[in-house]
């Protein structure tokens, strides 16, 4: 999935970086987790970003009456796409040095 989101791809790196970072930060390695910090905000800012834009029609859609049950394959792919980037994000979030 991540080879054809770049939503995925960039909650995945924002995951990884913030791993990097706790990790460093649990050596005492100060450079490279601030380093790694740096990089998990900016890909995390970038996914958000990019999933503000991608849910935006979204809401248009339920407040027009679009039927779930009516999504068309791509429709699908594109939720799940949507899905597994919130879900990663949140993931992030339980990170925490130490």
């Amino acid at each position: 999935m991540a080879m054809e989101s770049p939503l995925v791809l960039l909650s995945i790196l924002t995951f990884a970086a913030k791993h990097v970072s706790t990790m460093a930060h649990s050596a005492l390695l100060k450079d490279e987790s601030s380093r790694a910090a740096q990089y998990s905000r900016m890909y995390g800012n970038q996914a958000l970003k990019l999933l503000a834009q991608e849910l935006r029609p979204l809401t248009l859609d339920d407040q027009n009456g679009l039927a779930a049950s009516r999504l068309d394959t791509q429709a699908r792919r594109r939720h799940n796409t949507l899905l597994a980037t919130m879900l990663v994000l949140c993931n992030v979030e339980t990170v925490r040095p130490g």
